[in-house]
């Protein structure tokens, strides 16, 4: 499985927004991610921006919980 940075997920989280949710038009813009995981990925990334708290979770176990800088 691949590893993306915080900054590649924030990146894919913000083009779907940008993008009206159309996971193929990120996809093909960037190269990645899976659809699911561009769902998930912007899923966090609202949750940050609302709480400030950065969460990733890796295999549906929580693997990092930080404060947002």
């Amino acid at each position: 499985m691949a590893r993306y940075s915080k900054e590649q997920r924030r990146r894919a989280a913000e083009l779907y927004e940008r993008y009206e949710h159309s996971a193929a038009d990120v996809i093909r813009e960037l190269g990645y991610p899976s659809k699911e995981a561009l769902r998930m990925w912007h899923r966090d990334w609202l949750e940050e921006r609302r709480t400030g708290v950065f969460v990733q979770w890796n295999c549906g176990r929580l693997s990092i919980v930080f404060q947002s800088s």
